[in-house]
């Protein structure tokens, strides 16, 4: 897999090219500028996230893979716009201030944990019944895998706006690939149950909606400083049923 791009810049004109070298059990991404190697980075896993991000003249430059695996393809965006591959060239119009430079040092403060987002009762009123009453009940929720990224206060005015977008864009890849969810994914859980109640008896069936959540902080080194950027994400749907007599509360 690989890309290759043109890019006139302030400076004038420059070629950036990227390649995806299989190993045995990592895959290698491997950068070229102006026919130089900038960067050779290990990769565990293809999973369509962004591979990595380089300054050069004061432009922030991403490369990330789009599709699954070798059947994807390399793209690379300049100050958050996505650039034309096979020789295209994208015209930086006017001069930017360069970005200070960041550096990931750790992630920490990190806590999961599983939130309530919805109870529903099915009473089963069986009193004045000789014999069990039993019926079939089906429960439905949808739910959206969600990344919510704190960028304001903690970063003070020392990255861009384009920075930022790299940065979001590499805590979205990180965290789809702990929880084995894709950030932005809608599903619908659905399940058929069956309530039953014996003979002369009263019971309220509760489906407790759960969701994972996870938070943490990224830590960036930046112009002699410390970027932290804190993060949440609330993924997955699951339910659990508990039963409680007619009338408790």
């Amino acid at each position: 897999m690989n890309g290759n791009w043109s890019v006139q810049l302030e400076d004038g004109p420059h070629t950036v090219s990227a390649e995806i070298l299989t190993g045995m059990l990592t895959f290698k991404l491997k950068v070229i500028w102006d026919g130089s190697v900038i960067e050779e980075t290990r990769i565990p896993a293809l999973l369509g996230q962004i591979l990595t991000t380089f300054q050069r003249s004061g432009h922030m430059f991403v490369i990330r893979q789009s599709g699954f695996g070798m059947i994807g393809k390399l793209v690379l965006a300049m100050d958050g716009r996505e650039l034309a591959a096979s020789g295209a060239t994208q015209i930086a119009s006017t001069p930017r201030p360069a970005p200070s430079a960041l550096q990931f040092v750790e992630e920490t403060e990190v806590r999961e944990w599983e939130d309530v987002v919805g109870t529903e009762e099915y009473p089963i009123d069986n009193r004045y019944g000789n014999q069990t009453f039993t019926t079939a009940r089906t429960v439905s929720r949808e739910a959206t895998n969600e990344l919510s990224v704190d960028s304001g206060n903690s970063l003070g005015g020392k990255v861009s706006l384009d920075v930022m977008s790299a940065i979001k864009g590499e805590i979205e890849a990180q965290v789809s690939h702990h929880t084995g969810q894709k950030i932005g994914a809608k599903f619908t859980e659905s399940q058929t149950l069956t309530f039953s109640a014996g003979a002369s008896s009263a019971v309220v069936y509760e489906v407790v909606w759960k969701r994972k959540a996870r938070t943490g902080v990224w830590v960036y080194s930046a112009g002699g400083g410390m970027v932290r950027v804190p993060y949440r994400v609330d993924y997955g749907l699951s339910f659990e049923v508990r039963t409680k007599a007619l009338g408790a509360s």
